[in-house]
């Protein structure tokens, strides 16, 4: 016990017990995922054209976003792709970069279909952005509250892991051999809810 080390130690356990029980270790985390429809946008600054398609989500059934804002997330409903390190979960970022390389926008120029309306001038711009192949370069990231609980931390990767370590809550990629930003991977649906929406355009 007079360890500087073991004393240290056992102060962080402290501290990280306390911010289970105070608020899960509850913490803000970025999410990208698939946009099928065009979410906050609309033609002319500060003005929502056809307010009552403009402020209702799309009915697309594969338009991840929507359905995570209407439904919250549900972890029956991820994909198991050979990017993602720790296995089906939901994955998420304190780094925007990283977020963002997850997410898939969809909608064209062509597309007229129903999209939630950001009211808010400063979201909206003159023009939309297209590239040359005629997508839309707007994308839409989320801004998460994910309870982390006791996070199980490793720079290893386990991509048939379907659950964290027993007495863990989530699985927490630390930046080092192959992985160049952080990931927090939770695989229960009461863990995470969407908090924030952010509107921002692309050069890709």
């Amino acid at each position: 016990m007079s360890e500087p080390s073991m004393v240290k130690n056992m102060r962080k356990e402290l501290e990280l017990k306390n911010d289970i029980s105070n608020d899960g270790n509850e913490l803000r985390r970025y999410h990208g995922t698939t946009v099928k429809c065009r979410l906050g946008r609309t033609v002319q600054r500060g003005k929502a054209q056809d307010t009552d398609d403009t402020c209702r989500l799309c009915t697309e059934s594969t338009c991840s976003l929507c359905r995570i804002i209407e439904t919250g997330f549900m972890t029956n409903k991820c994909r198991l792709e050979r990017y993602q390190r720790y296995g089906k979960g939901i994955y998420t970022s304190q780094c925007s970069s990283k977020a963002s390389e997850y997410v898939r926008y969809n909608a064209s120029v062509r597309e007229t279909g129903g999209f939630l309306a950001c009211l808010s001038a400063v979201c909206l711009s003159d023009e939309i952005s297209f590239s040359s192949s005629g997508k839309n370069t707007y994308k839409v990231m989320l801004i998460c509250k994910v309870l982390a609980g006791r996070p199980y931390k490793t720079t290893g990767k386990d991509k048939h892991r379907r659950q964290a370590p027993k007495g863990y809550h989530s699985v927490q990629g630390i930046p080092g051999e192959d992985l160049n930003y952080d990931e927090l991977v939770v695989y229960d649906d009461d863990a995470i809810i969407p908090d924030y929406i952010i509107l921002y355009t692309s050069s890709g």
